[in-house]
């Protein structure tokens, strides 16, 4: 039977109001970007939007504090492009009135879903009871949760920023805001998913928690660090975990995605497989390699060029005063480059664009790589 172009449309439009947890991009299966703190900023964001296309993309994490005091340097982390959709905003804190405030100015400005930091291991995020030491707190954790749940569902019932105790000057900066972004948003209030990401326990496997996290909060989506607060980045992870989580989730309809220290395409895909995962979220594997996500392996000449490109970027967006909080990103651009020695040297002193320019043209033009 023909498909009318009104059936087409129909299926379009639907297609377009999946959640972005399922959407495929044309390509299964769901591999995206995770948040990191000190990194995920946009130029870096925008470069792998470009060269990877992940199936999603996280910014780093944001406190609620920080974004309604509208400080130039807070308001940096809920800037985003086009190209990076579908985006969900990361937020970190212990304050649920605040979690509940913060959440339609993040409705408004387009982020396609909200997620709740309950992994970070910084002793100062711990110090504030928020990130991983809600491992610790689930009642607390439950509220956070909660409250954004409840101001999303407030939202898209038509709830104004008025309401929500916002001044006319913060509305209007708010609105104008949005404008300024020239996003494609949609007209119609919908209700967006709450994602969580946490780890397996504070200092050992703490399946209490996770059942917790599954049972009561309910999040749409749980992503997974396979190793607990205390070992933090060190070891290859639980991964057997997930044989018993799984199960949990797919009952309560959670889709569960692992991450911790996956470095490849072929190994995410293997996880996926093993452990049957909705997905997997990558961090530092995809540091100074956004190709990653389309399992390519580009040229010396191609990582550099794709380095030089992030670094002018950075330069429109942010200017030189700050170039060298870039010098990390250039040197991951140079990981198992050869004769770099002096290359890498020079990147991690760098202060302008055009000086990195000339680094990167001298060592491609003395053709030792």
């Amino acid at each position: 039977m023909k498909q009318t172009k009104k059936t087409l449309k129909a299926k379009t439009k639907a297609k377009q109001l999946l959640p972005w947890y399922k959407i495929k991009r044309n390509r299964l299966p769901i591999i995206g970007l995770a948040p990191m703190a000190g990194v995920s900023d946009e130029p870096f964001r925008l470069v792998v939007a470009k060269y990877g296309k992940p199936s999603f993309i996280f910014t780093a994490f944001i406190w609620p504090e920080a974004i309604l005091s509208m400080s130039p340097e807070a308001l940096e982390n809920i800037t985003y492009a086009e190209e990076e959709k579908p985006i969900i905003a990361q937020i970190v804190g212990s304050n649920p009135e605040l979690f509940y405030k913060i959440t339609p100015i993040l409705c408004e400005l387009g982020f396609d879903g909200i997620d709740i930091n309950m992994g970070c291991p910084d002793k100062h995020i711990l110090a504030r009871g928020a990130g991983a030491a809600l491992i610790k707190n689930p009642i607390l954790a439950k509220q956070l949760a909660g409250a954004v749940k409840q101001s999303i569902r407030d939202w898209a019932q038509g709830k104004s920023l008025e309401d929500y105790g916002y001044t006319a000057e913060e509305i209007r900066f708010w609105k104008g805001r949005k404008q300024a972004l020239h996003l494609k948003l949609p007209k119609k209030r919908n209700l967006i998913p709450v994602s969580l990401k946490t780890r397996i326990g504070y200092t050992t496997i703490d399946l209490k928690w996770l059942q917790f996290i599954i049972n009561e909060i309910k999040p749409e989506v749980l992503s997974l660090h396979v190793r607990t607060l205390k070992e933090n980045r060190r070891g290859k992870g639980h991964w057997e975990i997930m044989d018993k989580i799984m199960p949990l989730a797919k009952k309560n309809r959670v889709a569960l995605l692992g991450n911790g220290g996956i470095i490849s395409y072929d190994e995410a895909i293997s996880l996926i497989k093993k452990y049957n995962l909705d997905g997997i979220m990558i961090a530092q594997g995809a540091l100074g390699n956004p190709w990653l996500f389309k399992n390519e392996n580009p040229t010396p000449r191609v990582k550099l060029k794709v380095a030089l490109e992030q670094a002018k970027i950075y330069k429109k967006m942010y200017g030189e005063k700050r170039f060298f909080t870039l010098r990390k990103h250039l040197l991951w651009y140079t990981s198992g480059l050869k004769n770099s020695k002096n290359l890498r040297k020079q990147l991690g002193q760098v202060n302008t664009y055009n000086d990195c320019q000339a680094i990167i043209a001298k060592y491609l033009k003395d053709g030792t790589y």
